[in-house]
């Protein structure tokens, strides 16, 4: 059999050193929420259906020590031990595109210059990943009202979080006007040159693609130290720690708005004006694409370790001046 050194790492067992000394009991009604790393107790106590919610989570390890394990009534159903998974966090949106430049001056021209084209959107960032902690169970003995338990009416649910969702691509930027045409030119025996036309106006840019989805957290590792009479029943116990799902794809950024036409130049006395120019194109492709949905995240391990008394008690009687 392990010993406990073998079984807990040297930086959870001096944690639980530190801790002070056990609570009496430490009971679990409803949902009771422990925002700790390590909770130490002598009895670990549950009502009919109740939920210890180990949460925090961002940490690498938490750590439960009881002596034992007391449920008010096994024939009511599981209780459970439920490690909520972190909150998704979704990517960046990505930057959008750089409006067009401005048409360039005419200068002796007689038609108005195009109008500059909006640049692409950036792609969103990717969604975050996050794993569960380590979960420790070092536990004695089992107990009811009736006497001692074979069998844990307990289940463990620690699956992975849940991938965040990949940021949405940055907007196209948008064209910019097309240049004015130079106005009708007069001499003094008529028209001597037309109105220019205005300038076509910029295209808009094309919408950044998507970002991916995170991937899935990992399901947390359960590893449980206890008494060989109980190693069974721990081993038959339902723990869910499967990976999380993956995250959703980001949606593409809008394209860029087009730029209208520049203002045809004006008539004269003896001059037609000039035509206005016609708007931009909108963007092809208009928008890049969703990002990929994040893989599965992978499934946490289960270990059971059995320990002499006198291994279990070197936990349960830790204290701050025992040697490492």
């Amino acid at each position: 059999m392990a010993s406990a050194e073998e079984s807990l790492p040297r930086e959870v067992l001096m944690a639980i050193r530190g801790h002070g000394p056990p609570t009496a009991v430490f009971p679990v009604t409803g949902t009771e929420a422990f925002a700790g790393r390590v909770l130490r107790t002598d009895v670990l106590s549950f009502a009919p259906g109740a939920t210890l919610a180990l949460t925090n989570t961002d940490v690498p390890w938490i750590a439960v020590v009881a002596r034992r394990l007391s449920f008010a009534a096994p024939e009511a159903g599981a209780c459970r031990i439920h490690v909520p998974g972190r909150a998704p966090q979704a990517g960046k949106p990505g930057k959008p595109g750089a409006r067009g430049p401005d048409a360039p001056a005419r200068g002796r021209a007689r038609h108005g210059s195009d109008g500059g084209h909006g640049g692409i959107g950036g792609p969103g960032g990717h969604g975050a990943s996050y794993h569960q902690p380590v979960v420790y169970l070092v536990v004695g003995e089992a107990s009811s009202p009736t006497g001692p338990l074979t069998t844990l009416p307990l289940r463990v649910d620690g699956r992975g979080p849940t991938g965040g969702a990949g940021g949405t691509g940055g907007a196209g930027g948008d064209g910019t006007q097309g240049g004015g045409g130079r106005d009708g030119w007069d001499d003094v025996i008529g028209c001597r040159a037309s109105g220019g036309d205005g300038g076509r106006g910029g295209n808009g840019g094309t919408g950044g693609k998507g970002g991916d989805g995170g991937r899935g957290g990992k399901g947390i590792d359960l590893v449980v130290l206890t008494t060989p009479e109980l190693a069974q029943a721990w081993t038959s116990l339902p723990v869910d720690n499967r990976g999380g799902a993956g995250g959703p794809a980001g949606e593409p950024g809008r394209p860029g708005r087009p730029g209208p036409g520049g203002s045809g130049g004006s008539s004269s006395r003896y001059c037609d004006g000039g035509r206005k120019g016609p708007p931009g194109k909108a963007p092809s492709p208009a928008q890049l694409g969703k990002g990929q949905v994040g893989a599965e995240g992978s499934k946490g391990s289960f270990t059971v370790h059995a320990l002499q008394a006198d291994d279990l008690a070197r936990v349960f009687d830790a204290t701050r001046d025992q040697p490492s």
